[in-house]
């Protein structure tokens, strides 16, 4: 017994199947066009965030001596998103050679020296309370 099945027969019997097999391959498609993104953009992230500790290091190291010296420093703390440098005298601190070092936004009190840093301002404070105390 031969079956002869034409292709609009063919078609007109299984379309439900042939539809959600469709549906089910885009699905796919379009999952792993989104497992892709992320993974890439998983990866740079990984990139910027060693560069930027490597910044946020050097930057911790050099900082004791653009608040006047470690003398100068009586304490640190973190605000929210900013950290705050408490100073003896803020004489010689200048904003704009802050501002050249990456400390954008910093301000200049009387006693203390605000800027912001984001979400790793308790990590940057406590790296620089370690630079004071082991230095």
């Amino acid at each position: 017994m031969q079956i002869s099945l034409t292709v609009s027969d063919f078609f007109e019997q299984y379309w439900p199947y042939l539809a959600i097999g469709v549906a089910a391959l885009a699905c796919l498609v379009i999952l792993l066009a989104f497992l892709l993104h992320f993974l890439v953009r998983a990866r740079r992230n990984r990139k910027t965030e060693r560069e930027s500790l490597k910044k946020v290091t050097r930057m911790a190291d050099e900082l004791p001596a653009r608040f006047g010296g470690r003398d100068n420093i009586l304490g640190i703390a973190t605000k929210g998103s900013r950290v705050e440098v408490e100073v003896k005298s803020s004489e010689g601190i200048k904003a704009d050679e802050l501002e050249k070092e990456g400390l954008h936004g910093a301000i200049v009190m009387s006693d203390k020296v605000v800027f912001p840093v984001g979400v790793k301002a308790d990590e940057f404070a406590r790296m620089i309370e370690d630079r004071l105390r082991t230095k």
